[in-house]
């Protein structure tokens, strides 16, 4: 812990005694008359942008609240994400001190709630001025961040969000964490470049009239510094933000730049740390939480179900969005809240609403897959945007089963299954081992399930469908899986063994397609 508090401090000691060093001598003659020789206009300029950049800060806290699913409400969130910044920037040990910011101004948190934002805070804030480094560099005219090392820092921010989009929760040990969506990570990279070119903005208001610095040229020296003071951990960042500034704008006169460096740390820093302090004195009353809108999904949703493949929300993780008297199953594939099939009970239109608002609550965006026609119309009424994916194949039991010249080859098919000696078997009492083991030969042959509406092997799911197993001298070589419901069977899952006949799985098709005749 000392060495925690002590190595910032004495980091940021000794970068300023090398600042006193490197100024002209004369640096500081006269430094409040020019301090407050500055116009009204550039102390009003200054405050705008300070506004504006501490703005872009209050709202990484309200993605991360989403992200986290905190449910504190997002003018708390805003309002307390700017107090913990404006105090935990200018006290330093930004991830200690602004978690008890937020853990006293929100008693709904706890302090290991809270900590965990305030480091999700500061890691997604280091993304994002890695990214907002890459940007300033391209389009700033200094060379300070060359056009390789900018394009670097863009394209690490864009491998974050690969990241994010294929494994949104990482394992490491016993630990899993949830990573932010890509929606997520795009609005903190974009909020990042507001919060800096604005801060950016209030430091250059602030320097003196006459002073011929480009703000194009600033920009990329000042991320720079900024970056030094966080990644240090001085107070206020004390020290290494000075040093590298004043090395970076050599062609800046030091007493103008100590000028502007000081009326910044009045507007920047002390101003909103003043104001957060009365802030923390009030802290948010407690509230009572809302109802959870997302609930486990239950097997006796499916009881009046009128479509068999509703069986998909069975699976592991699948939820019940409840709107009022509606409700709707609901998905969550990595980067979306997907609504599936019609509602459960209750009007689309009122899911709809209730989906979308919880999407944006959670940095998702909100799909609704499997839509019929008429469930598509009433969504593009909401102004939702509609794309036709695909059709289902619908097997009409009224037809003469296989007869006909279009249907040779599944004949053929069938034919060579009974040749073999394949033998279809329909039983309540599957052999989950040796389906496990089945499943666990065609992942590696084949790779791994795509899940969702692709079906996965897991027996509690599959308990809930009729399963078809095809048997070879007394040994498992396949199997199919069938959703059930009121108008018949859905296929789900399908699997054989690498050795399986030719005809195999068509039998096990065709096997389920008598089941259904008598269903």
């Amino acid at each position: 812990m000392v060495s925690r508090v002590g190595v910032p401090i004495a980091i940021g000691a000794l970068c300023f005694s090398l600042v006193l060093g490197y100024l002209s001598p004369g640096a500081f003659e006269g430094l409040g008359q020019a301090v407050g020789a500055l116009k009204i206009w550039q102390w009003l300029g200054a405050i705008a942008a300070t506004g504006v950049s501490f703005w872009a800060l209050a709202r990484y806290d309200l993605v991360l609240h989403r992200h986290l699913q905190t449910r504190v409400p997002a003018q708390q969130a805003t309002v307390t994400g700017a107090a913990a910044i404006a105090i935990g920037q200018t006290i330093g040990f930004g991830v200690i001190s602004s978690a008890f910011v937020r853990w006293r101004m929100l008693p709904d948190l706890n302090l290991v709630e809270a900590t965990k934002l305030s480091m999700a805070v500061a890691v997604t804030f280091l993304l994002g001025l890695l990214f907002s480094m890459g940007v300033l560099g391209l389009v700033g005219h200094s060379d300070v961040l060359s056009t390789i090392t900018s394009l670097c820092f863009v394209f690490l921010f864009m491998i974050a969000c690969l990241l994010a989009f294929l494994h949104p929760v990482l394992s490491v040990r016993h630990l899993r964490i949830a990573l932010p969506s890509v929606k997520a990570l795009l609005i903190i990279g974009g909020l990042t470049v507001i919060d800096v070119v604005f801060a950016g903005i209030a430091i250059w208001m602030l320097l003196p009239v006459g002073t011929d610095l480009n703000i194009l040229v600033l920009l990329p020296a000042f991320i720079v510094a900024l970056g030094a003071g966080i990644v240090t951990g001085a107070p206020g960042g004390i020290g290494p933000f000075e040093l590298v500034l004043l090395l970076l704008l050599p062609q800046v006169p030091d007493q103008d730049l100590v000028v502007a460096i000081v009326s910044y740390r009045l507007v920047y820093y002390a101003a909103p740390t003043v104001v957060a302090a009365g802030l923390l004195a009030r802290p948010f009353p407690r509230r009572e939480l809302n109802c959870n809108r997302l609930v486990d999904f239950k097997s006796a949703d499916l009881l009046h179900n009128r479509h068999a493949e509703m069986g998909l929300l069975l699976q592991p993780g699948a939820k019940t969005l409840r709107a009022r008297e509606a409700r709707i199953g609901v998905i969550m594939p990595g980067q979306s809240l997907c609504a599936l099939f019609e509602p459960l009970q209750g009007t689309t239109e009122e899911c709809l609403r209730v989906l979308e608002h919880l999407a944006h609550q959670r940095n998702m965006s909100a799909l609704f897959y499997k839509a019929n026609a008429q469930q598509a119309c009433r969504a593009r009424r909401l102004g939702w945007s509609v794309v036709h994916v695909a059709d289902d194949m619908v097997i009409k039991l009224s037809r003469d089963g296989t007869n006909g010249p279009q249907y040779r080859q599944v004949r053929r098919k069938l034919r060579q299954a009974d040749k073999a000696g394949v033998e279809i078997v329909m039983t309540p009492t599957p052999p989950w081992h040796d389906m496990a083991q089945l499943d666990l030969a065609w992942q590696t042959n084949n790779g791994d399930a795509r899940t969702l509406t692709m079906g996965h092997f897991c027996p509690e799911y599959l308990r809930h469908q009729k399963i078809a197993l095809a048997m070879h001298e007394k040994v498992l070589i396949g199997f199919a899986s069938f959703h059930m419901g009121h108008s018949g069977l859905c296929l789900d899952l399908m699997r054989t063994s690498a050795n399986a006949p030719s005809g195999t799985m068509h039998a096990l098709i065709m096997a389920a397609i008598s089941e259904a005749r008598v269903l």
